[in-house]
């Protein structure tokens, strides 16, 4: 169904493709994403970003299901 997030079945939150449990995991995943790469020195492509984060532990399941879903999506995985 259209309205419902592509990751869980919840209802959309208005503000993307996701619920807002998604849409706040995306924001973070994109936000922390340029802190990355000045910790990497500019060397630290998005696909590698990813992966680093799918194996920590810390890594929340909602961070882990939206990387899942792009990478799915981007035909990556």
């Amino acid at each position: 169904m259209v309205n419902q997030c592509p990751i869980c079945k919840q209802s959309l939150d208005g503000k993307g493709e996701f619920c807002i449990l998604h849409n706040d995991a995306l924001q973070n995943l994109e936000r922390q994403y340029s802190q990355w790469v000045k910790s990497y020195r500019g060397e630290l492509g998005k696909e590698e970003y990813y992966r680093k984060l799918l194996s920590l532990n810390e890594t929340g399941p909602a961070v882990k299901a939206v990387i899942r879903y792009v990478q799915e999506k981007e035909g990556r995985r």
